[in-house]
């Protein structure tokens, strides 16, 4: 990740393989293979941040097609000081004149059918991207089924991570109570032995 030259920078549902109709031997189809071409795209831009001659925001976009897409993404701003694109990795991004081109890295390079994935930037002016494509394809407002589906997605990760936290603290109160009694055993025990030593 690069270090912005600007303080307070900004900062993916699996596609399940459909099953035809077919013999019970047969096996279920294949999951599309990734392509570069993007038959529908769309984006949601945010501010973050504005400061004296720059401002900070992050870039989400969707793939509304029904195949995975290896993906470069292209956008209209003034000089861009930095992109976070997720991970410490080598740069995959650059920019000639006001034409940002931006690539995926190891981890991100392909972005699923209905998912979405977020880069925060930070660029001179106050003039937010504009003319953001997909591997060419301009990119418009995400459809409403689209943001549907990842809301729907980002609740049910909330819930499971809402339930592992409650897991793990059910999981620590249990191991401190434990680590009580056996304190408490411990300290009843030692107490019987000095007893049981002043007797003798």
């Amino acid at each position: 990740m690069q270090i912005s030259r600007w303080a307070g920078a900004a900062v993916a549902v699996t596609a399940l393989a459909a099953v035809v109709g077919a013999p019970a031997t047969a096996s279920a189809a294949k999951k599309p293979a990734p392509t570069t071409t993007v038959t529908s795209c769309g984006v949601v831009v945010k501010a973050t941040g504005q400061y004296a001659d720059a401002h900070s925001g992050t870039v989400t976009f969707y793939n509304q097609g029904k195949a995975p897409v290896i993906w470069t993404l292209t956008w209209d701003v003034e000089d861009t000081g930095d992109l976070w694109n997720g991970r410490d990795e080598d740069v995959t991004w650059s920019q000639s004149g006001t034409t940002l081109t931006v690539a995926g890295q190891s981890w991100n390079r392909t972005v699923q059918p209905g998912k979405s994935l977020t880069l925060g930037y930070v660029a001179a002016g106050h003039t937010a991207p504009a003319n953001v494509k997909m591997n060419g394809v301009a990119c418009g407002a995400p459809s409403p089924s689209t943001l549907k589906a990842t809301a729907k997605a980002e609740k049910q990760q909330a819930r499971a991570a809402e339930r592992q936290v409650k897991a793990e603290a059910r999981t620590a109160v249990k191991a401190l109570k434990d680590a009580e009694k056996a304190e408490a055993k411990a300290a009843k025990d030692a107490a019987k032995a000095a007893e049981r030593a002043a007797r003798a």
